[in-house]
């Protein structure tokens, strides 16, 4: 009935899942391309570079107190531009560890931005709900990523990183296009 009641919601759920896609995207690829030429990186340079991710979860509580400073909308749009950059620093940088460092960190705030913009306007929908309402967030956020890992392997098989980049850009994209297309 949340869904039914509350349209944002679904909006909210759906933008923030399909930007959650296009980061796993990056994320269940990554170690395929490092592992190829010119890394040939093992199992501990990969991991390392999961340290990264750390940069970009400690934004977390800095974008938590910009959010309605700011306001949800302008988030998403820092948060899908952000993303979109980090694309670009792993198509322009591919082949470099500063390029993909890069990439890693900006797609991580990127994604927090969009995250929490959303998960902060969820919340005032219904105050006496917000555990329902995040269970309806979460799981569309999550069917989000998986759609994300799901692309970026089949487009690994078909185009290797640049497939990746592809399905990373698109995803954003459409994240990007909903919240230009929804204005309340």
């Amino acid at each position: 009935s949340l869904i039914k009641d509350y349209p944002s919601l679904r909006i909210y759920s759906i933008r923030a899942g399909i930007a959650f896609g296009s980061f796993l995207a990056m994320w269940s690829c990554l170690a395929f391309k490092m592992g190829q030429a010119p890394f040939y990186a093992d199992s501990d340079v990969i991991g390392i570079l999961g340290l990264c991710g750390i940069a970009g979860a400690s934004t977390a509580s800095l974008v938590g107190k910009y959010v309605k400073k700011v306001g949800i909308r302008n988030f998403n749009f820092i948060g899908c531009g952000l993303i979109l950059f980090a694309w670009l620093l792993f198509f322009v940088g591919e082949n470099t560890f500063v390029g993909i460092i890069a990439g890693i960190i900006i797609i991580d705030i990127g994604m927090q931005c969009i995250k929490l913009s959303n998960q902060t306007r969820i919340f005032e929908l219904n105050p006496r709900a917000s555990n329902r309402i995040n269970t309806v967030f979460m799981t569309t956020y999550f069917i989000g990523g998986s759609m994300g890992t799901f692309l970026a392997g089949s487009f690994w098989q078909l185009y290797g990183w640049h497939g990746v980049i592809s399905t990373g850009f698109v995803l954003t994209g459409i994240s990007l296009l909903i919240t230009i297309f929804y204005k309340k």
